[in-house]
């Protein structure tokens, strides 16, 4: 709710999703089902909270079997402005940089080995996207519903259970 610019898009005409507001979401910050999540980051961030993010990946790996990391890769001040400013229009610095790409590698490659531990659930698939705008990081959250939706068996429709607050 706090990234007002992300929200509008997740709603807009293009994404079309709808919402449903709870009052915890146990680390995750979309739920599309009982098996699926999204979460967003910050790509600036990795470098620092990658064993941060890699121990929260590795706990959600034991509720969802289908995990959906949108990196961030754009100024995190655009995520909470509902409208645009002249500075998003500016042209845009480098979110690659050397350190960040070192994080997303180690990142990865710490997944595998809390894999082959058993800190991680081993069926749990964790996908990447680096989205490069607000549109994009709602964009890839529709896309990646789309595929969900298509592999369950079961016929998402309402899904009138995301209202209720489960205890765990």
């Amino acid at each position: 709710i706090q990234k007002r610019a992300l929200v509008l898009h997740l709603r807009s005409q293009s994404c079309c999703i709808d919402l449903v507001e709870r009052e915890t979401l146990n680390g995750v910050d979309l739920i599309l089902d009982v098996d699926s999540a999204v979460l967003y980051f910050p790509l600036t961030s990795l470098p620092t909270q990658v064993e941060a993010l890699k121990s929260r990946l590795n706990e959600l790996s034991w509720r969802y079997r289908n995990l959906l990391l949108i990196l961030e890769s754009y100024p995190t001040s655009q995520a909470y402005a509902a409208q645009p400013t002249e500075d998003d229009d500016a042209e845009k610095p480098n979110m690659f940089s050397p350190p960040v790409i070192k994080a997303v590698k180690k990142l990865r490659r710490d997944l595998l080995i809390s894999e082959a531990c058993q800190v991680k659930r081993e069926s749990t698939k964790v996908t990447f996207a680096f989205a490069q705008s607000v549109f994009e990081a709602a964009v890839f959250a529709r896309l990646y519903g789309n595929r969900i939706e298509r592999r369950s068996a079961t016929e998402w429709g309402r899904r009138e259970w995301l209202r209720e607050e489960v205890d765990d």
